[in-house]
């Protein structure tokens, strides 16, 4: 279980650490909607495929996300750093594998339900995260984890829309959004380290703190 105490309000975001996850979930999500939002004509395009068959694959898109959901919330009771580290990861290999083998509709198919899995594999990690950085069960930080997420989907249309006027490339979209996520887990990883100087430093001038699944 999560170490939150009560809902101490606004008090919780003084910490720097928290709003670098906030960023962090906006930038890996956003990685995702850079491709998503062109998807349609990006499997035009580039995949070769027809209009009607693109209705299919984002049916596969949608049941690697309803799996990947599962799995993460799932995964996230055991460690949310490692499920977020393997989603994040997973989610940068498939979009650089799009980039590359766009043209290949077998390659698509799946890559399609990967995409759909790690990008929405992410949402209960993180949000699990961001608790566990605040140390409170703060409906505010939970309400600010979900905006984070809408602010990724913002900057990903946004970034994906300045690729296509600047280039009209479709596969450059696939490789922007692997550049963002990684981007994301960059800074993923740059709060993690702080946290954990931070809880080690503290730890040593008072009792120590058990460890949560978040540090395994």
């Amino acid at each position: 279980a999560e170490d939150t105490k009560e809902d101490r309000g606004f008090g919780v975001l003084r910490g720097g650490v928290l709003w670098g996850a906030f960023l962090a979930i906006a930038l890996s999500y956003g990685g995702l909607v850079v491709v998503y939002t062109y998807i349609a004509p990006y499997l035009t395009s580039v995949t070769g495929v027809t209009a009607r068959s693109v209705t299919w694959l984002l049916l596969l898109f949608g049941v690697g996300l309803i799996v990947g959901n599962a799995l993460g919330g799932r995964y996230a009771d055991r460690s949310v750093t490692r499920t977020v580290i393997v989603i994040l990861a997973l989610l940068i290999v498939s979009l650089l594998l799009l980039w590359d083998l766009g043209s290949a509709v077998v390659a698509v198919i799946v890559l399609l339900v990967l995409l759909g899995g790690a990008g929405f594999g992410m949402v209960p990690p993180l949000q699990s995260y961001v608790l566990h950085l605040a140390g409170t069960a703060s409906v505010l930080v939970s309400a600010l984890a979900a905006a984070s997420f809408n602010a990724g989907v913002a900057l990903g249309s946004s970034v994906g829309g300045i690729v296509l006027t600047r280039t009209s490339d479709y596969p450059l979209l696939a490789l922007a959004g692997a550049l963002m996520t990684l981007l994301g887990l960059i800074v993923f990883l740059l709060t993690r380290r702080h946290h954990t100087a931070h809880r080690s430093a503290t730890g040593n001038s008072s009792t120590s703190v058990p460890a949560t699944h978040c540090g395994q």
